[in-house]
């Protein structure tokens, strides 16, 4: 049986992801993290993590126009500035990026990203744009832990 689900998780998750991601979106605090991908299938991978145990949620399909307003926010996003600056994370547990397939290329509208050497420095992205604001509401409809500074 464990074969069997486990098939069809990776038949699942093959499918979804058989097209490039337009938005992605990974959020961790603490021992939680939420991790949600669209695909410009409208497939979506969305994956919670609490405590080590890692769970994978079948979402359905966006609808064609689910699809083509996540575009716009796409196109209105690009035209946007985007704002980055270092910052020392300290104690704060927590990190992640929402990010956009824009010209080709993935670029990260919002978030934190730590040093990968020193754990204490980091670099903050923001975007004051009406469209970032939509799009993490979308977002926040699937994800458990919501992106906060």
């Amino acid at each position: 049986m464990k074969l069997l689900v486990s098939l069809f998780v990776a038949l699942c998750v093959s499918n979804v992801m058989a097209a490039a991601p337009l938005v992605q979106y990974s959020w961790h605090e603490n021992e939680k993290s939420s991790f949600l991908m669209i695909f410009e299938n409208g497939g979506i991978l969305h994956q919670e993590k609490a405590h080590y145990q890692n769970k994978t949620i079948p979402e359905t399909k966006l609808s064609v126009e689910e699809m083509n307003f996540i575009k716009d926010l796409i196109l209105k996003i690009g035209e946007e500035k985007i704002f980055s600056s270092p910052i020392e994370v300290g104690q704060n547990m927590q990190q992640g990026t929402l990010m956009v397939r824009s010209l080709g290329k993935m670029l990260v509208i919002e978030g934190v990203i730590k040093d990968s050497i020193d754990n204490s420095q980091g670099i903050m992205y923001h975007m004051d744009a009406r469209a970032v604001a939509e799009l993490k509401k979308l977002v926040f409809k699937y994800t458990e832990i919501d992106m906060q500074f």
